[in-house]
């Protein structure tokens, strides 16, 4: 049975510079909680072709993924490589009304062995809300927010 995860945060950026935050993978193990070494194989024009290492519970997986971008709305990453029988993590943005923008990530993930397959599942919880913090920090370090949009006050009652 495949596990499934959501988070989501909302963040005073545009969000072309997060979409771009998100695409650029070859930063993630700088950041991103678990990666170890990332290596674009191939680009092209709808995404990227990617070599990942991650530590998941301890243990090092390496694997191929695929990258479909959609900027600045979405991008899907994909793999049936190493430890994943299913892997698929769909990012959204979506802007805010007034400025900013909902970042939404959805982690489906099915491992080929079942001691990792119940690791996974006791981990859920904070699996993806920890990719989505970390993607937090990394924009308040480099980013600017954008200005929020003012409500304008309503206008005087007139005699």
């Amino acid at each position: 049975m495949a596990l499934t995860c959501r988070a989501s945060r909302d963040l005073p950026y545009d969000r072309a510079a997060l979409f771009a935050l998100v695409a650029d993978v070859e930063h993630y193990p700088s950041y991103m909680p678990g990666w170890r070494a990332v290596r674009v194989l191939a680009r092209h024009p709808d995404g990227l072709s990617v070599r990942q290492i991650v530590t998941i519970a301890g243990l090092r997986q390496d694997f191929t993924s695929r990258a479909w971008l959609a900027p600045p709305q979405s991008l899907r990453i994909v793999s049936e490589d190493g430890p994943f029988r299913r892997f698929e993590l769909l990012w959204r943005f979506t802007p805010l009304p007034g400025g900013g923008t909902r970042v939404e990530g959805e982690l489906t993930l099915r491992l080929r062995s079942p001691l990792l397959d119940a690791l996974a599942a006791r981990l859920r919880p904070d699996l993806l809300a920890n990719v989505v913090a970390a993607l937090e920090r990394r924009a308040a370090g480099r980013l600017t927010p954008v200005p929020r949009a003012q409500t304008p006050a309503p206008a005087p009652d007139q005699p």
